[in-house]
């Protein structure tokens, strides 16, 4: 399907999410696919992408944009609370963020270009299922929950179980992800955010780190969270580096097997963008680096 044919498409625009649940299983009952959109930076890619002789999908688009349910970036009780129809631009702009998870501001300003930030969603960038997804790298390392809604109710699954494979995921066809939560970083908190591309801007990423750390008296490591993207088929949480350093004193790590246990849990590949080599010496080199920072401290 081209972009042409676009308008041969049902086009549905809920103001609420009970509205949004409403179009989803109306398309159902006739036999249709729902496909929910917000930033469409990857929709209508793929679009553009088809065949023009391809045949227009038999799908109704449900633009979620407006619901207020998808809304807000927010902090209660220590914990911060992020609409998935946020924008990176709004993320980016974020005077909370910048203050508590600042790594959340830096990750928003380096997505794609401009256009890409004021249109891309941070629901978007999970749902899209990327491995190189820069939000989703970001929550990883934050240890996020991801929430999602139904007719049936809300459920909460932690980010790192959300997929079960490539471009997989628990989401079911009835739902919707409608916001993440994490504990926000305590002050002080040590956090990266380092994207590897081509270019500084408009670049998919040959990888990427996100890190949370917070230390307790005698620099003992007392939260660490990880996000590593593009170096396997899904953003890993990189679970047995973290086992390795948290509960230890900064200055005690073997480094030398915290980078062979991270080398153990990604799997990169040969590209175009990048290689398998390379992809999994930056990883290695950029974690070690910063814990060397820290126990030079």
């Amino acid at each position: 399907m081209s972009v042409a044919q676009l308008k041969e498409l049902q086009f549905v625009s809920p103001r609420s999410l009970a509205e949004a649940f409403e179009a989803m299983a109306r398309a159902r009952r006739d036999g249709l696919k729902a496909q929910p959109i917000a930033g469409c930076t990857d929709w209508m890619v793929e679009r553009h992408a088809a065949p023009i002789s391809q045949s227009p999908e038999a799908t109704v688009v449900i633009d979620v944009t407006r619901l207020p349910e998808l809304a807000g970036i927010g902090e209660r009780a220590g914990v911060v609370s992020i609409g998935a129809a946020q924008t990176f631009l709004a993320i980016a702009r974020s005077g909370l963020l910048g203050d508590r998870c600042p790594l959340l501001v830096q990750m928003a300003r380096e997505v794609g270009a401009a256009q890409i930030q004021a249109r891309g969603t941070l629901g978007g960038n999970l749902v899209s299922g990327s491995p190189a997804a820069d939000g989703v790298t970001a929550l990883f390392a934050l240890d996020a929950k991801v929430w999602m809604a139904s007719e049936r109710g809300e459920r909460a699954v932690a980010i790192r179980s959300f997929y079960t494979g490539y471009r997989a995921s628990v989401l079911a066809d009835d739902e919707l992800v409608v916001r993440f939560e994490f504990k926000a970083p305590a002050a002080g908190s040590h956090q990266l955010w380092r994207k590897i591309g081509t270019r500084n801007a408009q670049a998919i990423s040959k990888a990427a780190i996100a890190l949370v750390c917070e230390l307790g008296p005698a620099g003992v490591v007392q939260r660490v969270g990880f996000g590593a993207g593009a170096v396997a088929p899904t953003v890993r949480p990189l679970s047995a580096a973290a086992a390795l350093v948290l509960g230890k004193r900064v200055a005690d790590l073997d480094l030398d097997q915290l980078q062979r246990t991270i080398d153990s849990e990604i799997e990169p590949i040969d590209d175009l963008r990048s290689t398998a080599r390379y992809r999994r010496h930056l990883v290695c080199t950029l974690i070690r680096r910063f814990f060397e920072r820290l126990g030079a401290r």
